[in-house]
């Protein structure tokens, strides 16, 4: 009896299992599906790709976000054709490499400069907007309701950037003691 009930456990925790796994394939497939256009677009910048400069692939994302950054798409096929000549006798190893590269040149390759930009820019996911806001509500919570939007600004960029802050300011010893002598405070503070 004890055999029978271990093994339809085992069988029940296989399903959830199977059911778990068979939801996140399916998970995984609607998202990268959905976006499979413009992850090939994004693949064409990366040197080390079979599709790097295949302007075929580029054409859907420069269109999709042409209007708005003024990529012009007819101008941009020439200009690829140029740089993948140009990039022949030149080992680069990152897009940023070649961003670089291109960035003295950026009005002989105007669109083209505005695509790589646009594809080192794309966020991959939503998860840094996510923890903005979270990073929001604990900085601006019941007890802080009434403050201004700059201070809101300014507090959460230091919530954001809090390891950049503490390298930054490292020792603060300095900073209180030149606060300290700026003015003089009604109460005296000695340690």
């Amino acid at each position: 009896s004890s055999t029978k009930t271990t093994d339809s456990l085992k069988t029940v925790t296989r399903r959830e299992m199977y059911a778990v796994i068979d939801r996140m394939i399916s998970e995984l497939d609607r998202r990268f599906t959905d976006n499979e256009v413009q992850l090939a677009a994004c693949d064409t910048i990366f040197p080390g790709s079979p599709n790097f400069l295949n302007f075929e692939l580029m054409t859907p994302l420069a269109k999709q976000f042409g209007l708005n950054l003024s990529i012009d798409s007819d101008k941009l096929k020439p200009q690829i054709a140029v740089i993948s000549e140009m990039l022949k006798g030149i080992k680069v190893e990152t897009a940023e490499d070649i961003l670089q590269l291109l960035w003295p040149m950026k009005s002989a390759f105007p669109d083209a400069v505005r695509f790589f930009q646009l594809v080192l820019t794309l966020p991959v996911s939503s998860a840094q907007a996510k923890r903005s806001f979270s990073s929001m509500k604990r900085v601006k919570n019941y007890l802080r309701s009434t403050m201004s939007q700059q201070r809101l600004t300014n507090l959460c960029l230091l919530s954001f950037e809090c390891e950049l802050c503490d390298t930054l300011l490292g020792d603060l010893t300095p900073l209180v003691d030149k606060f300290a002598e700026m003015k003089d405070r009604k109460l005296n503070l000695v340690m």
